[in-house]
């Protein structure tokens, strides 16, 4: 059965603490809000992990034109969760490879990345403690349904306020791990505008009612 709850905490609490990470700076362009900062670190991490991936290839195929777009990406992401360091790294790496500087790509996306790799499991650590000290109550099976057959009326329509407003809804809950993981891939389904995925993370929501 699934189970959520509201949370009750609605400033970051002052344990809340990430390495290498401004919490006042990424919540600031969060708008201010605890739970879309928590969010946007959650797709940070999703999104790190396959870059990460998707970067290795790049060396392996000297694609240095993707390398940099890539890169790029990971600037803007992490800066805009507060992480400053690994944003200045990510820059230095975007200029190696739009001057074409083959060799400091080589010698540096490494190092690169085992620091992204620290970075992404201190967050993942900070947001599970985060969310673990929600107090979990039963949902309703039949309010949550509604609010997917909601959501699907929605993507439908490309009603992008209702749309939004109903993945915050769900993301504004504590889920257990299952359930969390299955909210999170409709999330990020919908950033990319991949419906049918979205659909079908819909149906796996549904069937586990």
């Amino acid at each position: 059965m699934i189970t959520a709850a509201k949370p009750t905490i609605a400033l970051i609490p002052p344990d809340f603490q990430i390495e290498d990470v401004d919490i006042d700076l990424g919540l600031s362009l969060s708008g201010g809000d605890i739970d879309d900062y928590i969010r946007t670190l959650k797709v940070f991490c999703e999104d790190g992990l396959a870059k990460t991936r998707e970067l290795r290839d790049c060396l392996e195929n000297n694609d240095i034109g993707l390398y940099a777009t890539l890169v790029h990406g990971l600037k803007s992401a992490a800066i805009s969760v507060g992480a400053k360091k690994a944003s200045n790294s990510a820059a230095s790496l975007e200029n190696a490879g739009k001057d074409g500087c083959a060799g400091y790509i080589a010698d540096n996306t490494e190092s690169f990345l085992a620091e992204l790799s620290v970075l992404l499991a201190n967050i993942n650590v900070a947001v599970a403690a985060y969310k673990s000290g929600i107090d979990g109550a039963r949902v309703d099976a039949d309010d949550l349904n509604e609010k997917l057959e909601a959501l699907k009326i929605a993507l439908d329509s490309m009603d992008a306020q209702s749309i939004n407003n109903i993945v915050k809804d769900l993301e504004d809950m504590s889920w257990d791990d299952e359930t969390e993981n299955i909210i999170s891939r409709l999330s990020r389904s919908i950033l990319l505008f991949d419906y049918d995925e979205a659909f079908q993370s819909i149906n796996d929501l549904q069937g586990a009612l």
